[in-house]
């Protein structure tokens, strides 16, 4: 007879009890049913993880690089983690807001943006976790043919100058890395306009119960674009073979 492993002992000894925790925005937050269809892309990873794999998602919605720092959410986060475990860093839509409300928040892209993230990659290496940087989820706009960009309202919300410098923090400090914005990018112009919205929370009024009004807002998922953020998460990390692809299916 054909003796039956546990998937979580055949998970290499140095991942065997490694939880991973997840640190960003409201793209990436859990959300309560009541906000049907919202839903973030760390809730829908946790379907994707192997037996006992715990996912701790501690991402909350108007959180920049700074501002996780500044109300502590990022102490908070290092006094509960443990040695060996993961934290996956998504920050930047709310970097570059703009306007007096928002100073709390605001990072500069070319300076404290990249800065904050070090700190974060740093920090977590001394307490003998492995930080995983990711570039942004994309704030999905169309230019007049239909091909998809990083949308910059007002000045460099959501836009690109934030997704560049992740990428150039993490050739400098050498970090588990997955440029999840690029590769969305060109899948998200493959499938189409039309496709690429029904991912997002824009739809007409009626369509759900919890948004009578309806709702128009490309940065924001439903369920099927959180699904597919988490697969785009692993498929990538499985590819570039990084350890944290070993706590999935």
């Amino acid at each position: 007879m054909k003796k039956i492993i546990p998937a979580t002992l055949m998970l290499p000894m140095l991942l065997v009890g490694a939880d991973i925790y997840m640190v960003g925005d409201s793209t990436m937050q859990d959300y309560p049913g009541s906000r049907a269809p919202l839903t973030g892309w760390g809730t829908a990873l946790k379907k994707l993880s192997k037996p006992g794999i715990v996912i701790r998602n501690r991402a909350l919605g108007g959180q920049s690089s700074r501002s996780y720092r500044a109300e502590k959410r990022w102490d908070a986060v290092l006094s509960e983690a443990k040695k060996g475990d993961f934290v996956i860093i998504q920050f930047g839509h709310n970097d570059g807001v703009t306007g007096d409300k928002n100073l709390y928040r605001a990072t500069d892209a070319k300076k404290t943006y990249p800065l904050y993230l070090r700190l974060y990659i740093e920090e977590a290496r001394l307490r003998g976790l492995r930080p995983v940087l990711l570039t942004q989820t994309v704030y999905c706009g169309f230019d007049r043919n239909g091909k998809v960009y990083n949308y910059k309202e007002s000045r460099e919300v959501g836009g690109a100058p934030y997704v560049a410098a992740c990428r150039k923090l993490a050739e400098e400090t050498g970090v588990d890395f997955l440029d999840i914005n690029a590769e969305a990018v060109r899948r998200l112009d493959a499938m189409g306009k039309d496709a690429a919205v029904k991912l997002y929370m824009t739809f007409g009024p009626g369509e759900f119960s919890n948004y009578p009004q309806g709702r128009k807002d490309m940065v924001h998922l439903r369920g099927a674009g959180a699904d597919f953020y988490a697969a785009l998460f692993v498929e990538l990390a499985k590819k570039q073979n990084l350890e944290v692809a070993k706590l999935f299916r």
